[in-house]
């Protein structure tokens, strides 16, 4: 019985995907960036502005703040996924612990 049991689960890729987390490294520099770059007083608006995309001080909804943390973090999941679609990472598989 045990021989023909199904097998749960396999190996977990130790590759690290290069392109989101250089994407995400990248949109949250944004966001550290621009915190220290702000006032005291504003870095809480500044976050909430960056993050939601809402504006505390001008009670307005205003994304290009937001789209300076999103987008490099959508770009790089986007690579990462067309890498992967054309054959990329098949290529790339000899390198240890790297995937575009």
């Amino acid at each position: 019985m045990a021989r023909r049991k199904k097998r749960n689960g396999g190996r977990k890729s130790k590759k690290i995907p290069v392109a989101a987390t250089a994407g995400a490294i990248l949109g949250t520099y944004n966001l550290v960036n621009g915190v220290m770059k702000s006032t005291p007083e504003n870095r809480g608006a500044h976050v909430v502005k960056t993050l939601v995309g809402y504006d505390p001080n001008a009670k307005a909804w205003d994304f290009s703040d937001a789209f300076g943390f999103y987008g490099p973090i959508a770009g790089g999941a986007i690579a990462s996924a067309l890498a992967s679609k054309f054959g990329i990472n098949r290529r790339l598989s000899q390198i240890p612990f790297l995937k575009i």
